[in-house]
C-alpha cells in the first residue's frame, strides 16, 4: 500500500551510553530547520521517558517520496555520517500511512507551553 498523499515516519535513534547529550544537542540543531522544510507538515522530537538513551521523531511529509529526498539531503546525509560514533544501531524508522486522515483542524498538536490533563 503506497498512498500518493501524506506519510508519517516515526524515526528511531539510541544513543550510546554517555552520547546522549551529543545526540539530543545534534538532532535539537535540525527540529527548526526540518520545521522549514516545503514539504515536512509536522515535525517533532522526543525522548523516551523511561530510557534517556532513546529518541524518537514523528513526523508527516507531503508525499513519501518527499520524505526519500529529504533523507537523501546533504545535511541529512552529513547528520547520519558523523552520528554514526554517537548512536548505538543504525538510524530507522518506520513508514506509517492514515487508517483515515484526519481533515483540517480535527487534529491540533498542543500549543507551545500547554500540556494534556
Amino acid at each position: 500500500m503506497t498512498p500518493d498523499g501524506p506519510v508519517a515516519i516515526m524515526v528511531r535513534l539510541t544513543a550510546r551510553p554517555g552520547c546522549e547529550e551529543k545526540v539530543l544537542g545534534a538532532v535539537s540543531a535540525l527540529i527548526e530547520p526540518i520545521r522549514q522544510h516545503p514539504h515536512c507538515l509536522y515535525y517533532d522530537f522526543h525522548v523516551r521517558a523511561d530510557d534517556p538513551a532513546c529518541f524518537v521523531s514523528y513526523e508527516v511529509w507531503t508525499s513519501l517520496e518527499n520524505f526519500r529526498t529529504h533523507l537523501a539531503s546533504p545535511f541529512i546525509a552529513a547528520l547520519q555520517e558523523s552520528a554514526r560514533e554517537l548512536l548505538e544501531y543504525p538510524l530507522a524508522y518506520d513508514i506509517l500511512y492514515s487508517v483515515k486522515p484526519a481533515r483540517a483542524g480535527e487534529t491540533v498538536p498542543f500549543a507551545e507551553g500547554t500540556q494534556p490533563s
